[in-house]
């Protein structure tokens, strides 16, 4: 099908934000096409879903439509899974809690993306391993057996360091442990740009990683770097922002050419998640 679409997928305790956003998008003059995912049609409650109705150029997608075992996909993996199954090719990925502060669309224009077809976004810098401790209980930052297990998993994926492997994780080669801290995280996948046109072998790989769900996720924490990992394990280049994430009005926020472009993750909510875990 034609056209790029927004995929955002939104559990029911996301749905007033979520609305909010999507409105505020519309306020903002981007026209693209939405579609909501969810993985049973009564997922969200009934006055909302007339509410997303309202907003024009909608559409539902249902994970059931597709797949018997909906629940497999309850979490971060429904995004691989409407990534794949959307009939659409040139996609925005968007995190039900994401707002944008300039037009989406914008970013099709972007160099990187057009040569790549591919535009993934920073994480924050202050995610580091260091201090590492075999002691029970301690934050992942600081667990070895969760670095040495996230190294041994990756050096599966790709026995040799690919060309294309980004310098910030060069230290999963590495024999010897690092002596200064290094970044546990490179990629935010809140919002993430893909043209799937000639990229189906990249589309296929992340599908894959976030369908073995519960050992990808134990490894990598989540789905955020299963994006910029199947494209190195395609030998396929990517684009991404030069800064990394950082707080602006109370919320994380990803700049595009120096300017605030989405946010997330509202400060309070975050300081918890940074206490016991993301």
């Amino acid at each position: 099908m034609s056209g790029p679409v927004i995929l955002v997928a939104v559990p029911q305790v996301y749905e007033k934000q979520c609305l909010r956003n999507l409105k505020r998008l519309r306020k903002k003059g981007c026209k693209l096409k939405i579609e909501i995912w969810q993985l049973y049609r009564d997922e969200v409650s009934d006055d909302y879903k007339k509410r997303f109705q309202r907003i024009r150029n909608i559409d539902f997608q249902y994970v059931e439509d597709h797949e018997e075992n909906r629940r497999h996909w309850q979490g971060f993996q429904i995004k691989a899974f409407m990534m794949k199954h959307t009939c659409h090719e040139e996609i925005i990925i968007v995190d039900a809690d994401v707002y944008f502060h300039r037009k989406p669309d914008l970013l099709f224009d972007d160099e990187d993306y057009k040569r790549t077809g591919f535009y993934f976004f920073r994480d924050w810098e202050h995610w580091q391993f260091s201090k590492f401790t075999n002691a029970p209980g301690v934050s992942r930052f600081n667990d070895l057996a969760y670095f040495q297990n996230r190294k041994q998993f990756i050096r599966q994926l790709m026995p040799d360091m690919p060309e294309k492997f980004p310098e910030e994780w060069s230290y999963i080669y590495d024999d010897e442990l690092p002596v200064v801290p290094v970044a546990e995280g490179l990629q935010e996948s809140g919002v993430v740009y893909m043209n799937k046109k000639d990229n189906g072998e990249v589309v296929e790989t992340v599908y894959a990683l976030n369908e073995d769900n519960e050992l990808t996720y134990e490894r990598l924490y989540g789905d955020k770097e299963t994006f910029w990992l199947g494209c190195v394990m395609n030998d396929q280049d990517f684009g991404m922002n030069d800064t990394p994430a950082y707080w602006y009005r109370k919320a994380l926020t990803h700049d595009y050419k120096g300017k605030p472009f989405w946010s997330q993750k509202y400060r309070p909510k975050f300081r918890l998640q940074h206490l016991f875990g993301r």
